[in-house]
Formats: structure tokens, sequence, C-alpha cells
């Protein structure tokens, strides 16, 4: 008889503790991303107040805004001129100097009036959402000329579906390579509200636990804790030579895709040898 009502205390009290940790747990997940999803729902709010949105623009998370002079916001595409959209991260938009001083302005004043160079940069874009941007604005500006670059390429960046969760930010799409063919993976999700929701849910989706080397949201709780972030350990690990493949594909698959002759600044992490005899 004892022995039975030890088990049933032994029973509550495991039921007790787990209830506790579930209740802690999803307290501080609450407490820690509620703000993040906050901001990434004004985000969305201002990707679709951008007057060039397109629905085909909810895969980038974030479109730029630079006040650049040749900023894609402030020049109008002229059909007379040649034209040249320059895409890229940062290095493109021109936040490590002066306003006025980065390279697309500078391109710029250097070929004169018969062209126009169009600024598309965006600080912390990644080679999915530079591919993705390129390919809709070389057909809605009619581009002549793309140029990516200078880099662009970062493994961090192209192997997780929201590298700047921590500041909160919209999850965009990635591309996997499938067979030899590129497919395009995003978090669950009919709406891009839905989608902020599902990512910064205590319980992932598939898709984050295949395709997103950073930790899901619950656990994410914990780098408060420590110094280095928290990995995702059911990440499928895809290799750096896995990664670079699909950003070659995706050059390729621009190329052929958009009228615009492509150009792509190559560093010492990128072999672009099939896009170059492809292009």
């Amino acid at each position: 008889m004892r022995q039975v009502k030890s088990m049933k205390v032994f029973v509550w009290n495991a039921i007790l503790l787990v209830v506790t940790v579930v209740v802690t747990l999803g307290g501080a997940h609450w407490f820690v991303l509620r703000e993040k999803v906050e901001i990434a729902q004004r985000k969305l709010k201002d990707l679709k107040a951008n007057p060039y949105f397109h629905p085909a623009l909810e895969d980038v998370g974030e479109l730029p805004d630079s006040g650049n002079p040749t900023s894609y916001l402030k020049v109008e595409p002229d059909s007379r001129k040649i034209k040249i959209g320059c895409f890229g991260d940062s290095n493109t938009e021109g936040v490590e100097v002066r306003p006025g001083d980065d390279y697309p302005t500078a391109l710029q004043h250097l070929l004169g009036d018969k062209y126009q160079v169009f600024n598309f940069g965006m600080g912390g874009y990644n080679s999915n959402q530079i591919a993705i941007l390129a390919k809709h604005f070389g057909k809605a500006f009619d581009l002549d000329y793309i140029v990516i670059g200078p880099r662009g390429f970062y493994l961090n960046r192209a192997t997780t579906l929201n590298h700047y969760w921590q500041v909160g930010r919209v999850p965009y799409a990635a591309f996997v390579l499938r067979k030899g063919e590129l497919k395009k993976v995003r978090v669950p999700g009919k709406t891009p509200h839905r989608r902020i929701l599902n990512y910064y849910s205590a319980i992932p989706s598939w898709v984050q636990l295949r395709y997103d080397h950073s930790a899901p949201s619950l656990l994410r709780i914990f780098d408060l804790m420590t110094v280095r972030e928290i990995r995702n350990p059911l990440f499928r690990g895809r290799r750096d030579s896995s990664a670079h493949d699909v950003q070659v594909e995706l050059l390729v698959d621009l190329s052929r895709e958009v009228a615009a002759k492509v150009y792509h600044y190559t560093d010492s992490q990128f072999d672009c040898e099939r896009f170059n005899k492809i292009n």
C-alpha cells in the first residue's frame, strides 16, 4: 500500500515538474520574443507600404529604402536610357559611407546622362533575397544590366530563414537544391502575418528544423545566457560547397529569367565558373 502511495506521489510530482517547466519556458519565450514579433509586424507594414510592393516580394521580408540619390525609389525609369540595377547588401547600399558616396551613385556620375543607375542595395540582405529582388526588378524596370555585389554571399545568412531575428524581422524565403534543381522553401503560412507568428512560435515547423541553422525560438531564450549563438540541433547541415552551389544556381537562374546582362563581383569564397560559362 505504501509503495502504491509513493508511486502516486512520484507521478504527481513529475507532472507538477513538467507543468512548471513548460509554463516557465512558455512565459520566458513570450517575454523575450513578444517585442520581436511586434517589430516584425511593423516591418511587414513598411514592406506593403512600399510603392513598388508586389506579392512576389513578400519572400524578401524587407525592401530597400535608402536615401541615396540613385535609390530606385528616387529615380523614375527612362526607356530612352541604358538602365543598370545594382543589387547587394550594405556594401551596395552604402551603409559604411556618407550619403551619396555609395558606389551606384559614383557609377552614375562616371557614366553620365545616357545611363540610369539604380541602387537596390539593402543592409543585411543575403544571396537568396538579392536573387528574388533582382529577378523582380530586372523585369519591372526592364533593366539592361544587373550588377550583384560586391560580396552578398555569407554562409551564415544563406542557411537561415531570418538571420536578423534578434532585432525583429520578417522571415524570408531561401533556396535549396533538390536533384540538381532550385527549390524555394519558407516558413509555412498562407500570409506573411501568419508566417511571422509561425516563425516565432514556441513550436517550430519542419521547414525551420530542416533548413534553418538558427535554433527554434523556444531555445533562443537561452541566447541571453550565453555568448555563442545556439544552433538548431536538427539542422540538416548543408556543407559550404552545397550552399555555394545554390548561390551559383541562383545566378544561373537569374541570367535565364531576365533580359539584362548579369554581372557578379567574385571573391575568394565564391566559384562562379558555371555561371560565367552560361552567362
